[in-house]
């Protein structure tokens, strides 16, 4: 229950108590201003004076999670709009070229973004550092740095009983701590875009999602304190799960949870994306109090 600042109103606190006893459908209600409002998914329409899809060849695009399956997906994905220097940043460092094997994904992707024309550079950073992650892109002395994607990040299934919490910062650390360096390194206003992948698990109602769903949630305000300020460049984007990709590969359950919500899992589209969502608050039917 989202609740206004300060003491309840008698109205407020009716409305509350009625949503108490009858214990509604929804996850999620804010109460206020005489009406209980929920979140509802709607299009969004880009707007009009946004800025332009196209990468800039001058500057360099940065990927955390970079070698992971969908870091490596966005890197094609840049790279086909006119990117030509990509930064994959990962935890664990790629094997001399000497040694790259043939049947290694990694290797597969990063030899199609060369053949492109991409020069591309992998650093091993621990992106919750902010002194380890500030000198290894220092020490690339690449141009600067145009787009961020925060991709990071890893998942524990769990019912919420059963998270402890060394389990709970686990799965926070590299969305959280991560997100929190990339912010400092690179504040609002800095970048053509800031992109921070998050999740729509939280908003279907999705079990064994609280740590994951509360990682997200860190990125969805993060996302509200920099776009606060005037500047529109960072946008957190609430995935559903991949098909076939990611962490959808280690928790297959998700997909038969999202299919009973009628949200079936993103597959890659082989022309454009289709219509695009926003999260939206609307009244309640049955909230206005009597």
């Amino acid at each position: 229950m989202d609740l206004p600042a300060g003491p309840l109103a008698e109205r407020p606190a009716r409305l509350l108590l009625s949503l108490m006893h009858l214990r509604p459908a929804e996850p999620v209600c804010a109460v206020g201003d005489g009406e209980v409002q929920v979140p509802r998914l709607v299009p969004a329409a880009p707007p009009e004076d946004g800025p332009s899809s196209t990468c800039r060849p001058d500057g360099t695009y940065l990927i955390t999670g970079g070698l992971g399956v969908l870091g490596l997906l966005v890197a094609e994905h840049l790279a086909q709009r006119g990117a030509r220097r990509i930064v994959l940043a990962g935890r664990t460092a790629m094997p001399a070229r000497t040694d790259w094997a043939d049947d290694d994904r990694r290797v597969q992707a990063l030899r199609r973004l060369e053949a492109g024309g991409v020069s591309v550079h992998t650093i091993a950073c621990d992106i919750t550092d902010l002194t380890a992650t500030r000198s290894a892109l220092a020490a690339l002395r690449l141009p600067a740095v145009r787009v961020v994607v925060h991709a990071a990040g890893t998942e524990h299934s769990a019912l919420l009983h059963r998270l402890d919490e060394t389990r709970l910062r686990e799965v926070m650390r590299p969305k959280v701590d991560g997100a929190l360096v990339l912010h400092q390194i690179f504040p609002p206003g800095s970048t053509d875009f800031h992109v921070l992948f998050s999740s729509a698990g939280p908003l279907l109602g999705l079990p064994g999602q609280a740590a994951y769903a509360a990682a997200n949630a860190y990125l969805d305000a993060l996302t509200a304190h920099r776009r606060a300020g005037g500047h529109r460049e960072t946008v957190s984007m609430a995935w559903t799960s991949w098909h076939g990709m990611g962490m959808a590969t280690a928790a297959q359950a998700t997909d038969v949870e999202l299919a009973a919500r009628g949200a079936p899992p993103t597959s890659i589209p082989t022309r454009r994306c289709g219509p695009s969502t926003r999260p939206r608050w609307v009244p309640r039917a049955g909230s206005s109090p009597s």
